[in-house]
């Protein structure tokens, strides 16, 4: 109930105007007060993200939903947007962390993890399919050799001889145009001068044709594929193979301390979650990630050792020392304890002239002297020593029919 409409008309007034006035600058304060905190106080405002949960692998890389707290003056907001970090981003960060990038270690286990169930091998920075085969050197005047870009090859194949040849691009593909063609056939001709590979259709008919000639130079680097017939893995296919395990997803997208990595696509996110803040609010928070690409060198972290194109693993044995001091101690030759002198007693016939096998008569043990209250008691073994004198021949007797039954009873009886 409003009192001041009693007063007098002027009294009444003034008192309505200057209720107004309080409401305004009350609203005010409040709105200032608002900015302040939102758009206006960009340092007291931070949007961070937390986590990427919900994971799944498809064609463009790994997606999820990031979530994300903006963090006010004294309030916590949550947000979420949808993120996919892309194959290419996820390959570097592997092959980062097997160039000794501290921020990327965790992922050399699982490469290595992955490169194993795969059947590949880690050796001199590439992997490599484990076929068993040691790599051969071609030794000779003339090779046949099959590269990209004409065939759809991780490398450059040769072979010393055509029927090598023949063998390895069978089911191989090579391009006409756009198109990639499988080799149906493969045949030798004119007498080892080049080898003709053939592709036909479901019909029959000869689609394509292309001929692999004989050089007499050696590409520098080329693998034979009777020997190792896998060569680099690429960083996408390395990823690929991590995500193929979704308990791996976390460790992809989260450091050591379980913030999602800065890459270039979480921060995007986090930016698209700061936009509609803004478009929401007004507000203008601040993005708390610097974006980091994992293919290029990231000042903070220290220049790896050894090998400047960064193909060692000088971080590996930092966090699994065991494993390489098991590698070095199984690498060392084993060393071959000299003879020792173990000691040894003479039983020589001259030496068991004094031994006794227990069978002779004997003596009787001495009176055992026993402490009883204030005096001594004497335990005589006189009377138990002449009871086994007389039982001696009957425990003998009886040691004697027992062997003799031992004795026929371990003959074969004929019947």
């Amino acid at each position: 109930m409003d009192r001041s409409r009693n007063w007098p008309h002027g009294l009444g007034n003034l008192v309505r105007r200057l209720k107004a006035v309080a409401i305004g600058f009350c609203v005010s304060l409040c709105a200032a007060t608002m900015a302040h905190a939102g758009g206006g106080g960009a340092l007291e405002a931070v949007l961070s993200a937390t986590s990427v949960t919900s994971t799944s692998s498809g064609a463009a890389g790994v997606s999820g939903t990031l979530n994300a707290v903006l963090t006010a003056t004294e309030t916590r907001t949550y947000y979420q947007a949808p993120a996919t970090v892309g194959w290419s981003t996820l390959g570097g960060a592997a092959r980062a962390g097997l160039r000794g990038v501290q921020r990327f270690v965790p992922y050399v286990g699982l490469a290595l993890t992955a490169a194993e169930l795969a059947g590949w091998v880690y050796e001199d920075g590439w992997f490599n399919k484990n076929d068993g085969i040691e790599p051969e050197e071609l030794t000779g005047g003339s090779y046949y050799c099959a590269a990209p870009p004409t065939w759809v090859l991780s490398g450059k194949y040769c072979t010393a001889t055509p029927q090598a040849m023949q063998s390895f691009i069978l089911g191989k593909q090579f391009k006409n145009g756009a198109t990639n063609l499988t080799v149906t056939e493969a045949v030798i001709m004119d007498n080892g001068a080049y080898v003709r590979a053939l592709s036909y259709n479901a019909a029959g008919t000869l689609v394509d044709a292309i001929a692999i000639s004989r050089g007499s130079t050696l590409p520098e680097d080329y693998w034979t594929p009777g020997s190792r017939p896998a060569t680099q893995v690429t960083e996408e296919e390395l990823a690929k193979l991590i995500a193929q395990d979704p308990a791996n997803h976390y460790t992809m997208l989260h450091d050591v301390n379980g913030k999602p990595h800065p890459f270039p696509e979480i921060v995007n996110a986090l930016n698209s979650i700061a936009d509609a803040i803004t478009n929401a609010t007004g507000a203008s928070p601040s993005v708390d990630a610097e974006p980091v690409i994992p293919n290029e060198t990231d000042p903070s972290d220290p220049a790896p050792p050894g090998d400047a194109t960064g193909q060692e693993l000088p971080a590996f044995c930092e966090w699994a020392k065991v494993v390489c001091d098991f590698i070095d101690w199984y690498k060392k030759e084993p060393k071959i304890p000299e003879d020792e002198e173990f000691p040894y007693e003479d039983i020589s016939p001259e030496a068991m002239e004094d031994y006794d096998s227990g069978m002779s008569g004997g003596t009787c043990p001495a009176p055992e002297i026993i402490p009883v209250l204030d005096g001594e008691f004497e335990l005589q073994w006189d009377g138990l020593c002449t009871f086994v004198e007389y039982l001696n021949p009957l425990l003998q007797g009886c040691a004697w029919i027992a062997a003799a039954f031992i004795v026929v009873n371990s003959h074969p009886r004929r019947f």
